[in-house]
């Protein structure tokens, strides 16, 4: 027997430390329902990762340049913006001005 405890036996029992004291619970299987919003959603995220592997390193590189400073990473960025639309393709330019949809780069 131990004092404390945390982890998992298995798939299904959790020890855990909680304010109240020990804790040993068992896990409910997390279920994946697919629905349509969850599906066109997780190709759009496909498609932006796609999208960033498809760079060459220098532009992934001026994407973390963008995001110093930030909460998150270049590729965390890259991924945001093209998610909302900003970026509409692969093929990006992060200097000059290059129109692409409804956002210029460079454009102050």
């Amino acid at each position: 027997m131990s004092a404390r405890a945390s982890g998992q036996i298995g798939e299904r029992l959790v020890f855990s430390d909680r304010r109240s004291g020990q804790q040993a619970r068992f896990q409910k299987a997390q279920k994946d329902v697919i629905t349509s919003d969850r599906s066109v959603h997780r190709a759009n995220y496909s498609a932006a990762v796609a999208a960033w592997n498809d760079l060459d390193q220098a532009t992934k590189e001026s994407f973390n340049i963008l995001a110093v400073g930030k909460s998150f990473t270049g590729y965390n960025l890259f991924v945001k913006l093209y998610l909302t639309g900003v970026i509409v393709c692969s093929d990006i330019a992060i200097y000059g001005f290059r129109n692409y949809g409804i956002f210029i780069y460079g454009e102050s």
